[in-house]
């Protein structure tokens, strides 16, 4: 399964900023910082690599300063993406830990071999 990549606007980027909007305040106790949530890609890219990679990011952020109880607003929030039948590429999901990332595969990973 490959993450779905966002456009600046249209469709998807409606469906990321109304995302955003219901779960700002998972958005404010998990501590992302802007760098984070302006865009799809950009959440992506936190996800695949615990920090924003490929993009400018003047927070420097990055999920390792994360306290458990920021951790579990980030694990929530990804939950709920998922849930509305968002995707993720399980394989390069690296800002979660190892348990959280198998209990989501196995919730969520159509593509299961």
């Amino acid at each position: 399964m490959g993450f779905r990549r966002n456009r600046t606007d249209g469709p998807e980027a409606k469906h990321w900023a109304d995302f955003t909007e219901r779960h700002q305040g998972l958005i404010i106790r998990a501590h992302l910082p802007p760098s984070v949530t302006d865009t799809e890609d950009r959440w992506h890219d936190f996800l695949m690599h615990g920090c924003i990679d490929h993009h400018d990011d003047p927070f420097n952020f990055t999920v390792r300063g994360l306290s458990l109880t920021q951790y579990q607003a980030l694990v929530q929030l990804l939950t709920y993406y998922l849930e509305e039948g968002n995707e993720v590429w399980f394989d390069a999901l690296v800002a979660l830990r190892g348990a959280d990332i198998d209990r989501l595969r196995r919730r969520f990973d159509t593509d299961k071999t």
